[in-house]
C-alpha cells in the first residue's frame, strides 16, 4: 500500500452538510464591533451552573422555549461554554436573530446547517467519503467512454433508451460491489483550519431575471479563496495492490490507472465542469 499525502486549496466555498440542523438553544451569536460570532455552546451545562438565578428556575420550571434562548442569548459568560466560534458573513442572520430573541421571528428562520465536527476538539473537516466520491466519480467518467461505445455497439438506437444498455457500467469499470477496486483506495477526513469556517446564505440568482429566487437557510462554508486569502487543506490518501483482484472479478480487462492518471481523469473530469458554469452562468 503507497500512502500519499494530499494538499487542497479551497478555491470556492465548499460546505458538506451533515443533515442536521442547528437550532437557537445550541448557540449564541454574539457582536463584537463591527464583526459577528456565533458560539456553539453546551447550553444544558449553562442552565445547570445558573439553575439558582430566578428568572433561568422559573425559565426552566415551565420549560419555555423562547424565554430560554432569549435568556442564554444575553449570556455574559457564554465565552466559557462554547465549544467553537464561528464568524458570521450573513449580515441577515445577524438582523433575524436580535428579532428572535424579541420573539419577532420563528425558530426555523435561525436554523444553521454546520459542517461535520469532530466531537473531540470540534474541529470542522471535510469527510473523506466525499472526496473519494469525487474521485471516483471522474476516474469511472474517464473510463466509462470506452464502455459506452461497447454497449452503443450491442445496442440498437432504440434500444439505448432503456436502462439495461447502460446499467452494467459500474460493474464493467470497478467490478462486482464485493470486489469494487475502489476499496482498495482510502481518503482520510480534512480537518479545517479553527478560523477558516464561516456562516453564510447561499443565494440563488436565475437567469430570468423575472423568476423569483427560493429562500435558502444559513450554512457554514470553509471559506474561499475570493475571501481572506489561500486556505490549505491536508489529508492522507492510501492506494492498495489491487491489480490482481481487480483484472480477476470485473467484466472487462480495462488496464489498470496510475495515480498520474488517476490526476488526469480529475483534472480532465472538472476543469470541464467549471469551464462550463462559467461559460454558461458567471459570465452572465
Amino acid at each position: 500500500m503507497k500512502v500519499y499525502t494530499m494538499t487542497m486549496e479551497i478555491l470556492t466555498p465548499v460546505h458538506v452538510g451533515t443533515g442536521e440542523e442547528l437550532d437557537a438553544l445550541s448557540y449564541v451569536l454574539q457582536k463584537q464591533d463591527k464583526d459577528a460570532y456565533i458560539y456553539l455552546v453546551d447550553s444544558g451545562r449553562w442552565f445547570a451552573d445558573h439553575a439558582h438565578e430566578p428568572d433561568v428556575a422559573n425559565a426552566l420550571k415551565n420549560y419555555s422555549y423562547l424565554e430560554l434562548r432569549t435568556i442564554l442569548s444575553r449570556a455574559k459568560d457564554i465565552a466559557a461554554y462554547a465549544e467553537a466560534k464561528i464568524p458570521v458573513i450573513s449580515q441577515e442572520l445577524v438582523k433575524f436573530y436580535n428579532e428572535a430573541m424579541n420573539n419577532r421571528r420563528r425558530e426555523n428562520e435561525l436554523r444553521i446547517n454546520l459542517l461535520p465536527r469532530n466531537p473531540v476538539g470540534m474541529f470542522a473537516y471535510i469527510p473523506g467519503s466525499s472526496i473519494k466520491g469525487a474521485i471516483r466519480t471522474a476516474v469511472g467518467s474517464f473510463l466509462a467512454r470506452q464502455v459506452k461505445s461497447e454497449a452503443e455497439q450491442r445496442c440498437s438506437p432504440q434500444e439505448r433508451q432503456r436502462k439495461s444498455c447502460f446499467d452494467s457500467y459500474n460493474r464493467a469499470i470497478f467490478g462486482k460491489v464485493q470486489f469494487d477496486a475502489f476499496k482498495h483506495l482510502k481518503v482520510s477526513d480534512a480537518i479545517v483550519p479553527e478560523d477558516k469556517t464561516e456562516i453564510v446564505q447561499p443565494v440563488e440568482r436565475a437567469k430570468n431575471p423575472d423568476k423569483r429566487s427560493t429562500p435558502k437557510g444559513y450554512i457554514e462554508a470553509v471559506k474561499s479563496l475570493a475571501g481572506e486569502g489561500q486556505v490549505i487543506l491536508r489529508n492522507r490518501l492510501s492506494i492498495g495492490d489491487f491489480a490482481d483482484q481487480y483484472h480477476k472479478d470485473c467484466q472487462r480487462k480495462l488496464p489498470p490507472f496510475s495515480l498520474k492518471e488517476q490526476i488526469l481523469a480529475l483534472n480532465q473530469f472538472y476543469k470541464q465542469k467549471f469551464q462550463d458554469e462559467i461559460t454558461s452562468f458567471y459570465n452572465l
